[in-house]
């Protein structure tokens, strides 16, 4: 995975919506995380992780894990 830009257009950026009335505030961005599962093919544990990594670091803050 190549290295993230340290000032990507997103960062900090992303629009926070409530979560329904829980009081949570979520990224209206989210992660769609069942690839990391290989449920489309094969990811290495390290670009899995990168990916979680650099989502969050965007603001990404809602992640989808159901297959």
């Amino acid at each position: 995975m190549a290295s993230p830009s340290p000032s990507l257009p997103l960062a900090g950026m992303l629009e926070l919506r409530p979560l329904g009335q829980t009081g949570l505030m979520v990224s209206a961005l989210g992660f769609g995380a069942s690839p990391l599962g290989g449920v489309f093919g094969t990811v290495s544990e390290q670009d899995a992780i990168d990916s979680v990594r650099e989502a969050f670091r965007l603001g990404i803050n809602f992640f989808d894990t159901s297959p």
